[in-house]
């Protein structure tokens, strides 16, 4: 399934978010920014992380760097609950 591209422009006229915050996140490698005929967009599949990203950075004030940190402890909480999810699969199939 081929990803929807957004063009960077169009969707900070849409949203509260700035253009800045969206280049911050590619440099961060948070995203990662396409160039459709030269104009830059974003895959719809990272906008659910850019609004989250973005509720951080203005609810909690978090700069971004510390965006960078939180977003990969997060993943880094997502894989531990899967992996405790698929132990517990596996236990209940032993006890079988």
């Amino acid at each position: 399934m081929e990803h929807q591209l957004i063009i960077i422009d169009t969707y900070c006229q849409r949203t509260s978010i700035q253009q800045r915050f969206i280049h911050d996140l590619n440099g961060l490698g948070l995203i990662t920014l396409v160039r459709e005929d030269e104009v830059p967009c974003i895959q719809d599949t990272d906008i659910p992380k850019i609004e989250q990203l973005h509720r951080i950075h203005t609810d909690l004030n978090v700069n971004m760097e510390g965006l960078d940190i939180i977003y990969n402890m997060l993943n880094r909480m997502q894989n531990m609950q899967e992996e405790i999810r698929q132990l517990r699969q596996e236990l209940e199939i032993s006890n079988l």
